[in-house]
């Protein structure tokens, strides 16, 4: 009986926990921007947050048109996606360069996404290899 309740508190937290700090950014629906690399390994979509948590909505209040990215390998599988707290309006994306990874090159610098000249200091820098805690847990929605 003490188990059930435990387990039950236990399921009722991860909800909550989840609902707060990632469900703006667990939904993509409709990409407003695509691109893929020249070889073609690498895909990049641009999504709006969802404005059903704190965080949403405070991007929305606060950011014209906030946008976060999620990097796709070519078979469209989730790689993982730029940093959910820290989000810009889509106009300062729009006005610098992105570059995608580019495995081929064997250098670990070349092994990531990112767009230059952004001024959030590598909240936009997405690993293809070494996941960052976000991506890990939202590897399960896409």
């Amino acid at each position: 009986m003490r188990a059930i309740k435990l387990m039950k508190y236990g399921i009722i937290a991860i909800f909550f926990l989840w609902w707060f700090f990632l469900s703006h950014v667990t939904f993509t629906i409709g990409s407003f921007y695509v691109t893929d690399s020249k070889n073609n390994d690498f895909m990049v979509k641009y999504y709006y947050p969802a404005p059903i948590n704190l965080f949403g909505l405070y991007f929305w209040v606060v950011s014209e048109l906030p946008t976060y990215v999620v990097l796709y390998d070519k078979d469209n599988n989730y790689i993982g996606q730029s940093d959910p707290f820290c989000m810009p309006h889509s106009i300062g994306i729009y006005g610098s360069e992105y570059i995608l990874p580019d495995i081929s090159k064997g250098d670990e610098y070349y092994e990531r996404f990112f767009i230059s000249g952004e001024p959030f200091d590598g909240s936009y820098t997405i690993p293809v290899k070494e996941k960052k805690w976000w991506s890990k847990v939202l590897q399960y929605f896409h």
